[in-house]
């Protein structure tokens, strides 16, 4: 299958000039904040030029650059040709930003990628693989603002301050989210700099933050991408205008930049509709969670408890130990008291009872559909039967 890396070695010959910046070259940047540059790179806070890609090419940066991220292979594989193609490697990166905080719960990270002709890319990291990102990102359920996004608005009006040219904002997963936000929610005469703003297969919103001045301001500019099988990008509330790409990979699979699929000439290939299933968990999930209502920060705070994340426990852990860290997190669960417990169970079921009721309705839609199809196969039968009958011919 065709990926950003087969864009890279197809089309990273081509100059901006030559090939004008797309959809594809921000999943490219989006997927690069998820390196670990601290050191590599100047901070934020640093009054330090920034460095060409083409100068950090030492296998000690390469193996620091790719350590506890979620695809090192690709990662390597991505790094190594943005050091050769002509399209990236001048380009240079600064402004690195991260922040690990269990205190606030947050998870952040930015870069600023500065572009050949003046215009720099924002660019937000998603979700890493601790239990804080994760937990950040269900507290968005219910918060109006979780403390990344007030750190995504900052990052931006900073980078804005030292630079001069166009800006393009973006990110994968809850990058995509913070770099709509920030773009909402930056000065004004930010707002007017910035040329486009890209969510891949980022969270949406709480509904009512599609009808402020501040999103209706930028909204024109936004791009959402999602996979055809999405379960992350529908999680809360969307506007209507989304591109659905054709992606490898089942379910959260296709949440992964490196599954989504290009055709020959170096663009998306993209579906009309989400698959059955995105829209099954879309409408399960948002059932559930108006079900828990001002209940939400007590389960959010018992799920995290009990799969570690007060310990300090991270998705690797899981993946490297996975029955030691399922005993560990049983143990924490049957510590709870009883009406914590309670609570804690009582809501699962919920969960699993939306999504048998959602699951029965999607069966009597697709019986339905089944029957309507059937007729009109033998309308079409009947009518030819009839055509030839008379002597007209068939249709």
């Amino acid at each position: 299958m065709k990926n950003i890396l087969y864009y890279l070695k197809k089309y990273g010959k081509y100059t901006l000039e030559e090939k004008p910046f797309n959809d594809v070259d921000s999943l490219i940047f989006s997927s690069l904040s998820y390196l670990m540059f601290d050191g590599l790179i100047p901070d934020l806070k640093e009054k330090k030029k920034p460095v060409p890609i083409r100068k950090l090419k030492s296998e000690f940066v390469l193996n620091r650059l790719i350590v506890n991220t979620m695809d090192p292979g690709p990662n390597k594989k991505l790094w190594r040709l943005l050091l050769t193609c002509p399209r990236f490697c001048d380009m240079e990166l600064g402004y690195y930003r991260a922040i690990a905080d269990h205190g606030i719960v947050e998870q952040f990270a930015a870069i600023t990628c500065f572009l050949p002709d003046g215009k720099a890319y924002v660019c937000f990291r998603g979700t890493d693989l601790t239990l804080l990102g994760w937990k950040e990102n269900f507290k968005m359920s219910y918060l109006e603002e979780i403390p990344a996004q007030a750190d995504a608005v900052a990052y931006l009006n900073a980078v804005a301050a030292r630079t001069k040219g166009g800006l393009y904002v973006g990110g994968h997963s809850k990058g995509g989210n913070l770099a709509v936000y920030a773009a909402m929610n930056c000065r004004d005469a930010v707002r007017k700099r910035i040329i486009g703003v890209f969510n891949h297969d980022g969270p949406g919103f709480l509904q009512d933050v599609y009808h402020t001045e501040k999103y209706l301001a930028v909204a024109d500019r936004v791009q959402k991408l999602i996979p055809w099988n999405d379960l992350v990008g529908m999680l809360l509330h969307h506007d209507d205008k989304l591109k659905i790409v054709k992606c490898r990979g089942i379910l959260i699979l296709q949440h992964d930049p490196y599954n989504w699929a290009l055709k020959r000439d170096g663009t998306f290939k993209s579906v009309s509709t989400k698959s059955s299933s995105s829209d099954f968990f879309d409408v399960t999930i948002k059932a559930w969670l108006n079900s828990l209502e001002e209940k939400r920060p007590h389960f959010v705070d018992l799920l995290f408890h009990i799969l570690g994340a007060d310990d300090g426990v991270t998705l690797v852990d899981y993946r490297v130990r996975p029955v030691e860290e399922l005993r560990a997190a049983k143990g924490r669960y049957r510590d709870l008291e009883d009406e914590e417990r309670h609570f804690f169970k009582e809501s699962l079921k919920q969960f699993v009872r939306y999504g048998k009721e959602n699951m029965r309705r999607i069966k009597k839609r697709v019986r339905k559909g089944k029957k309507t199809a059937k007729k009109a196969a033998a309308h079409i039968r009947e009518t030819r039967r009839k055509r030839i009958k008379n002597g007209l011919g068939a249709l």
